[in-house]
């Protein structure tokens, strides 16, 4: 039998989740938690197509899902499609599954679709033909205690059965580490100007609106609640039922976002950061500045690494990217990174004629 795609809207994802076939699936496309979050999008509409099953044998052997999120520029907004996640049956590779889901959602979606870059493995899929058009960003990540565990576990996956040694070897050098790391941390004096939030109210909104004119996507009130109310990653000590039947994040040992307002002494509001901190990694994602407050944010950063006892930080904003770029820190090591992003030429205007700039965070980074 042939391969065929089965796609749900919005509002059919929500009866998909509750009904007795996806209770007794061999495997999810999706996690209750993630399908409720895209369900309460408050850029989706009901009818909008999120999801895709490629079924043979009326068995999933494949399935990628969208997130709806809008450009908006000058008084106009378009909708468009952020690829989510992708997955294939490792057994049926070599159909064109991947390739019939891409086309499917390009069909639907008149081809306004962007997304993150993807794995070495399907960037082809994306790229052969020229369809989609890249741009990069550029950033910092920073490491600022021992993990030659994690490094060695990505990379060379043949190395397992020594990660114990690694890991304990980790741990003796942060004993020492930790204490430079706290010795050369300065002290964070401005916490009377440092409002941690879960609502955005209408000043800050007001602000956030401001510093995002070259921004497509300006999240604010509304999309930033929404993010922190329906997460994806949920935080539990061990993994669920769930785990062995679904192969993307629905847990982590530790995952927490914080929505940061900094003010000026009169506690007017001159910047917000949208910080997330999952397992050890911080990573830095929508955040506008005043000049006066890159200091500040940095400070605030190093805090949070020494608190929290963070191995590495990733920061792709302009303005604390070349904060720390020029300035010492107190972390081991610094290394330019860079995240590639693409967009369909339907879209590129936006890119390169308005010259719009995508952020960390855009998407469904920020969930993940």
């Amino acid at each position: 039998m042939a391969v065929t795609i089965k796609s749900y809207t919005t509002a059919q994802l929500e009866e998909f989740i509750h009904s007795e076939a996806f209770k007794h699936l061999p495997d999810y496309p999706i996690s209750k938690q993630r399908a409720i979050s895209h369900i309460n999008n408050p850029r989706a509409d009901k009818d909008d197509v999120i999801l895709y099953l490629a079924m043979l044998d009326n068995k999933i052997v494949g399935y990628r899902l969208l997130l709806v999120e809008n450009i908006i520029h000058k008084g106009t907004t378009e909708k468009v499609a952020w690829y989510s996640c992708v997955w294939v049956d490792p057994n049926q590779r070599g159909l064109g599954i991947a390739k019939k889901m891409v086309d499917a959602a390009l069909k639907d979606w008149e081809l306004k679709i962007v997304f993150q870059g993807p794995v070495k493995a399907s960037k082809q899929l994306y790229t052969k033909d020229g369809f989609f058009k890249q741009v990069d960003l550029a950033g910092i990540r920073m490491y600022a205690r021992f993990d030659f565990k994690t490094i060695i576990k990505n990379k060379q996956p043949g190395w397992k059965i020594a990660l114990p040694l690694v890991g304990a070897a980790d741990k003796l050098l942060n004993v020492f580490g930790d204490v430079l790391l706290n010795l050369r941390t300065p002290r964070f004096k401005a916490e009377s100007k440092v409002l941690y939030v879960n609502e955005i109210d209408e000043e800050l909104n007001a602000f956030l609106l401001k510093h995002q004119q070259n921004s497509p996507f300006k999240r604010a009130k509304a999309e930033l609640e929404w993010i922190m109310k329906y997460p994806w990653v949920l935080s539990a000590p061990t993994n669920d039922a769930l785990g062995n039947n679904y192969y993307f994040s629905s847990l982590s040992t530790d995952f927490r976002l914080f929505m940061i307002k900094l003010m000026d002494n009169e506690k007017q509001v001159k910047g917000f950061m949208l910080l997330q901190i999952r397992e050890k990694q911080l990573s830095v994602y929508q955040t506008y500045l005043e000049d006066e407050k890159i200091a500040e944010a940095a400070q605030l950063i190093y805090q949070f690494v020494k608190t929290y006892k963070l191995n590495t930080i990733s920061v792709f904003q302009p303005q604390l990217v070349s904060y720390f770029n020029k300035h010492t820190t107190p972390f081991l090591y610094k290394k330019p990174l860079t995240r590639a992003y693409f967009y369909s030429h339907k879209l590129a205007h936006y890119f390169e004629e308005e010259q719009l700039i995508f952020q960390a965070g855009d998407g469904d980074m920020v969930f993940t």
